[in-house]
């Protein structure tokens, strides 16, 4: 990953701004009245937005709640750190 962030910062110098990369670019886009090529976003998306849109969908849906449930590498990873309780406590211990 840190060679391909280091490859496009060299090439793409404007990914980078005041607040850190951007959100988006297309080298490939086509620009209109210029020599030059490619699309930066001015923006930046907020770090937090992310977990919003997921609480949103559960809330809407529980959809989060339930692959959550289902995963067993979630459950045995809470059952790690000690955990337990709530939909947990119905759940076969494991060892692994």
């Amino acid at each position: 990953m840190l060679p391909t962030l280091q490859y496009c910062s060299v090439t793409y110098p404007k990914i980078e701004m005041e607040y850190g990369l951007v959100c988006s670019f297309n080298p490939t886009f086509p620009s209109h009245g210029s020599e030059a090529s490619g699309w930066i976003s001015q923006n930046h998306f907020a770090l937090d937005q992310g977990p919003v849109i997921l609480m949103i969908e559960n809330y809407c849906s529980g959809l989060i709640w339930r692959l959550m449930r289902s995963c067993p590498y979630i459950a045995v990873g809470l059952g790690r750190a000690a955990f337990k309780g709530g939909w947990l406590a119905g759940l076969q211990p494991t060892t692994s």
